[in-house]
């Protein structure tokens, strides 16, 4: 009960940062098309109750992780940010921290958020890049207590995701 809660938690934050960023341009959001990646591993199974493009749950601890693009003309946003968006959705920021990339030939800001939402102790870490006309932002959100322990299906799930 409580993995379902913060689920929806997250599924209402990423709503308010992609409803925040993405439509700040004249025309209409559209989602990326052929991109590349490896669906994470067991205990991660694919979610269909998102806005996100995919989303994966945890079927052991509820942690989350999800794709999110906007391909439009005015898609092309300030990394920082975005990332300020997500840290805006937290009620209680305990740590944040963002450091500068190169990913998939493209700069590219990678932040990790610890706080809480709705009296939850939560933890979150995105990176985000933007790539021919294309903004993406790839996250692994979970209850801090759990988010260490499947934080390696994140990094993996980097290492194989490519986009256009």
């Amino acid at each position: 009960m409580k993995f379902r809660l913060l689920y929806f938690l997250f599924i209402n934050l990423f709503i308010q940062v992609g409803c925040i960023h993405f439509k700040l341009g004249e025309s209409e959001p559209q989602k990326s098309l052929n991109i590349s990646f490896k669906e994470p591993l067991s205990p991660f199974v694919i979610s269909k109750n998102t806005d996100a493009d995919q989303a994966w749950e945890s079927n052991k601890t509820g942690n989350i992780i999800a794709i999110t693009s906007n391909c439009s003309k005015n898609s092309d946003k300030s990394l920082n940010f975005a990332f300020q968006e997500i840290a805006k959705g937290f009620d209680r920021v305990d740590s944040s921290n963002q450091t500068s990339l190169f990913f998939n030939g493209r700069e590219a800001l990678r932040g990790s958020v610890s706080g809480t939402i709705d009296g939850i102790s939560v933890s979150m870490e995105t990176l985000q890049f933007n790539k021919n006309q294309c903004f993406y932002q790839l996250t692994y959100s979970g209850v801090s207590k759990n988010f260490e322990s499947e934080q390696h299906y994140f990094e993996q799930f980097l290492k194989d995701f490519k986009a256009p």
